[in-house]
């Protein structure tokens, strides 16, 4: 809220705005406005202290994803599970610092299951009840594996009965189980759906922006998915397709060396196809999405890494020092 100060000088009266509430804003990659709001967004993986100075009261809107699972590898790898989305509206009362840290996206598994994404924190030094962990997805089973729990859960491996694993209440979803149809892997989850059973593979598909994060909804921001889940690799066929919001798509088997998995798209970054039979370097989820890698193929056919994570912020403009 503002309030006038009135002064004099020789005589003459002058009528000044005064904000007691500010925001000043550090460390970001771009900023943007819309409407009354000015919007930051930071890209950069890693941990920046004191990012953000308040004085309250003042609202914040946030949007923070962590990093995606990376894929899994070996004979239909299971597809990387979405980093945790967290869209919140929190109102400081006072002062306080506020530091970040941006969690990278997983390493693709090789043989094995791919790593978990990192966690996307946002921490406030004194009123650390609006503290924001989004937690990494998981990464998608390898070789006969089950996915890795995560912010959601990486997608199953071909064959023996695994099992996708369980995303977090309220930022993500759970894997594609094995559903008994060959050496091909499940979609890991998104942050708006399931990953889909392995017969299909099909990543989750990420979450919209909230229509409740004023100034971030009607900017570009507004018509994105965020973490979408990578798409289950497969021997003898062709990979998964990754989930809306930057999911990679997954990698294909024996026989299919110029085909695979397409990319989820509708995203900030949309997620790399996957890779065709014997191929590498695809596969991977969108940057800065928090989409999950693609799982890999057969015989070496690569699965992809997790997309890195993002935290976005609008304040309105009046507030910006």
């Amino acid at each position: 809220m503002s309030t006038f100060v009135f002064s004099t000088n020789n005589g003459k009266m002058s009528i000044k705005k005064y904000s007691p509430s500010s925001a000043r804003f550090a460390n970001y990659s771009s900023t943007t406005t819309s409407g009354s709001y000015t919007i930051f967004t930071y890209l950069t993986t890693g941990t920046f202290s004191n990012a953000v100075t308040i004085n309250g009261p003042i609202t914040l809107y946030v949007l923070a994803v962590a990093g995606g699972g990376g894929g899994g590898n070996g004979l239909g790898g299971g597809g990387g599970g979405a980093g945790g989305v967290v869209q919140n509206t929190t109102t400081i009362s006072g002062n306080d610092n506020i530091s970040f840290t941006i969690g990278g996206g997983g390493a693709a598994g090789s043989s094995s299951n791919g790593s978990n994404g990192g966690n996307t924190n946002v921490t406030f030094t004194t009123y650390t009840s609006n503290n924001i962990s989004a937690i990494g997805g998981g990464g998608g089973g390898g070789q006969n594996a089950n996915g890795n729990n995560g912010g959601s859960g990486g997608g199953a491996a071909g064959q023996n009965a695994t099992i996708g694993g369980n995303g977090t209440t309220g930022q993500g979803n759970n894997g594609g189980n094995y559903s008994g149809s060959g050496w091909t892997g499940g979609g890991g989850g998104g942050a708006g759906t399931t990953g889909s059973l392995s017969a299909s593979g099909v990543g989750g598909n990420g979450i919209l922006t909230s229509n409740t994060l004023l100034g971030i909804y009607t900017s570009i921001y507004g018509s994105y998915y965020w973490g979408g889940g990578g798409g289950g690799g497969k021997s003898y066929a062709v990979g998964a397709n990754g989930g809306l919001g930057g999911g990679g798509g997954g990698s294909s088997g024996a026989g299919y060396s110029s085909t695979a998995g397409t990319g989820g798209g509708s995203a900030l970054n949309s997620g790399q196809n996957g890779n065709g039979y014997g191929g590498t370097g695809g596969a991977k989820g969108g940057a800065n999405t928090g989409g999950g890698g693609g799982g890999g193929g057969q015989d070496g056919t690569q699965a992809g890494s997790g997309g890195s994570g993002i935290i976005i912020i609008s304040v309105l403009t009046s507030y910006v020092v």
